[in-house]
């Protein structure tokens, strides 16, 4: 029962006495020092930081695998077959999908991938070519070569990652976008994504 009463008081510490409880878990840390626990002591710390990292950083590389059956069978119909993401380094709590035909009667594919706090667009459609109006890198993406460009869009400091490449004659056109409210996707994470398209 005094356990609860002191995490339920936890709360409710005055400025009096947190500096009161500081100095106690000083006194505990000398005690420690006096007994020769310390050594002890500093490898149990670094184990459970060792471990914490560990568990941070096991989604981080992994990404989040995503269903795309749903929007390939609303696909099936159209003009020109594409490729989606099958991984996001977040879960997707939505997925939106618009058509728009061209002047060449071809479509242009828009779809928004929404997680939380987190967005990705991809545009797709049948091109030549592909053409950013900003500087790009060259970029890896398996074995085909893409183009990333990162650009600052306004006063705020948004600023939007995108990454384009071509493949079996469809021109995708992956970008997030990074602001004041959003972490945005980063360029490394935008690669991974295209790398999971099937």
């Amino acid at each position: 029962m005094e356990r609860g009463n002191r995490t339920a008081r936890a709360d409710q510490l005055t400025s009096g006495e947190t500096f009161t409880q500081g100095i106690r878990i000083c006194n505990i840390w000398e005690r420690l020092k006096r007994r020769g626990n310390m050594k002890y002591l500093a490898a149990a710390v670094m184990i459970v930081l060792v471990v914490l990292a560990g568990c941070a950083n096991s989604n981080a590389s992994e990404g989040v695998p995503y269903d795309n059956e749903s929007l390939q069978t609303q696909l099936e119909e159209q003009s020109y077959q594409l490729k989606l993401p099958t991984q996001f380094p977040f879960e997707i709590s939505d997925a939106k999908f618009s058509a728009a035909p061209t002047e060449n009667e071809e479509k242009v594919f828009d779809f928004t991938f929404i997680g939380e706090g987190e967005a990705v667009e991809l545009m797709t459609f049948n091109g030549e070519s592909i053409n950013l109006d900003v500087e790009t890198e060259a970029v890896q993406i398996g074995s085909i070569e893409g183009q990333y460009a990162e650009q600052e869009v306004n006063d705020q400091g948004t600023t939007v990652r995108r990454l384009v490449w071509k493949e079996d004659g469809v021109v995708y056109n992956m970008s997030s976008a990074d602001d004041q409210e959003n972490g945005g996707v980063s360029k490394e994470e935008l690669i991974q994504i295209a790398e999971s398209f099937e």
